[in-house]
């Protein structure tokens, strides 16, 4: 029966590939592997495939397709453009087609194919995360109408703002960590301010080396405002160019560009953040005033290992924990005591611990250690606070852990983190409906998170809501078919 299968599966599809002008290149086991001259080629020649497979109901199949030079030899095919396809045909659902943003770049133009995004995904052996969509084909169609019929409706707010990755212009690529570093600075310093809702750092990267429109990328995170720039570092040198877009409208509320050296990027940093508070018209308490003018690092080789030891951390990965342990021990061997460091010192060490990289409770100790030092010096430190939040809930001090969560909101209504274990502290101590209002905010301020979109279906499924949830479940279904989770709920 195998055998008649795989006779049929090439009874079908080889015929359609060459229409398309394809080039069948090997069978893969139950699987196919084809190329094409043209993108659209190649879509065109997936959709006539799912719907033969539709009429002929003798086997499913899942089509991934990628855009990317390849390498011929004799009757073969190689290169990153192969990997890339056969790992978005492995995340596809039975019966979808899904593609890299390369391929949705090169057919968002074309009538007969329409396009959903999905997600960004990583990818095993693919340095930066891809962006996936989905092609709608008539089978597709009525199942997206059905599911995005009954999902919650988004709005998007006025307050609202999105910093996207600041592109690094400068020579070196080495110096791609000093504008991501600038983008998460800015987001932090506009996110502690009350009146902005600000998208989250883990939301805006997914869109790091995109060549999607503002106003697409807006709608994707339901953002009223989009802030773009770039950084072009030489030795000391920094010219910072920035652009605040109104994405409503598509017009341009301001652009500026900032100059200086690396011991004036305290100042640029506050310039931007000032010059979008004065677009929006925002009156600022006095706390809001001085934290956008303090200084948390004023050595500027620290302040660099400070930067590198953030990016390192959310890697998640041994590596790059121990790199940012060691950057931040680096950072305090040059300046002494500082708040900042400290801090970094003890997330890093909470998260080797926390996702389970090392067991070892001693990092734990350091953790606690390392954040009640970074207290000591600056009672605000947020993400010590966090640290401290985490290290209560592992030991089972709910409410310690709710209030400390809660604080951290108080001071900055857009941290993600504290928002996510602020609704499992809720879960976990029988009051779901109180983590409503929580589960709400997070999915403003960090909406690409594919697990968050849960939160508001499982406080309907725990309130016995069960019609009220499967919105919710169908959304999380939607953007990640393949979670067993998702599906057991």
């Amino acid at each position: 029966q195998a055998f008649e299968i795989l006779n049929k599966n090439r009874e079908l599809q080889k015929p359609l590939i060459e229409q398309y002008g394809g080039r069948w290149i090997k069978e893969l086991g139950d699987g196919v592997l084809a190329c094409f001259t043209t993108v659209s080629d190649a879509v065109n020649a997936a959709i006539k495939i799912q719907e033969a497979c539709n009429v002929s109901k003798d086997f499913l199949l899942r089509i991934g397709i990628h855009h990317g030079e390849v390498v011929f030899e004799e009757n073969d095919i190689f290169g990153d453009a192969v990997n890339i396809a056969s790992r978005i045909q492995a995340l596809a659902p039975i019966g979808g087609i899904w593609i890299s943003e390369s391929v949705h770049n090169n057919v968002s133009n074309k009538r007969e194919i329409n396009t959903n995004f999905v997600r960004a995904e990583t990818l095993k052996n693919v340095k930066e995360p891809i962006r996936i969509y989905e092609v709608i084909t008539n089978n597709k169609q009525r199942e997206s109408s059905n599911i995005n019929s009954e999902k919650p409706a988004t709005t998007i707010p006025n307050n609202s703002i999105a910093v996207l990755p600041f592109i690094n212009m400068s020579s070196d690529p080495e110096q791609e960590f000093f504008s991501d570093g600038l983008t998460e600075e800015i987001i932090s310093d506009l996110s502690r301010l009350e009146k902005l809702l600000v998208i989250s750092r883990s939301s805006i990267m997914t869109f790091k080396g995109t060549n999607k429109k503002i106003k697409e990328i807006a709608n994707e995170v339901s953002a009223r405002y989009v802030l773009e720039g770039s950084v072009r570092k030489a030795g000391n040198n920094l010219r910072i160019t920035a652009q605040l877009i109104d994405a409503l409208n598509d017009s341009h509320i301001w652009t500026e560009k900032f100059s200086g050296t690396l011991d004036d990027v305290f100042d640029i940093q506050e310039k931007v953040s000032r010059s979008i508070v004065e677009a929006l018209n925002l009156k600022l308490t006095r706390e809001e005033e001085s934290f956008l003018s303090t200084r948390p690092i004023d050595d500027e080789k620290a302040h660099e290992c400070y930067i590198r030891a953030k990016q390192e951390i959310w890697k998640y990965s041994e590596q790059g924990f121990d790199n940012a342990i060691a950057l931040a021990q680096r950072g305090l061997d040059m300046v002494g005591d500082n708040g900042v460091l400290y801090a970094t010192l003890g997330l890093a060490n909470l998260l080797i611990q926390h996702y389970g990289i090392r067991k070892d409770p001693s990092y734990l100790e350091k953790a606690y250690r390392y954040a009640a030092k970074s207290l000591e010096l600056d009672a605000d430190s947020l993400p010590a606070h966090f640290v401290q939040g985490v290290l209560a809930f592992k030991k089972g001090n709910l409410q310690e852990a709710a209030n400390i969560f809660k604080k951290i909101l108080s001071k900055d209504q857009n941290y993600s983190e504290a928002l996510q274990f602020l609704i499992v502290c809720c879960f976990l101590s029988g009051k779901p409906e109180a983590g409503r209002p929580y589960a709400e905010r997070l999915l403003q301020v960090d909406p690409l998170t594919t697990f968050y979109h849960g939160f508001p279906g499982f406080i309907e499924l725990f309130n016995g809501n069960f019609e009220a949830s499967l919105p919710y479940h169908q959304k999380l279904l939607q953007m990640d078919p393949n979670a067993p989770f998702t599906r057991y709920w």
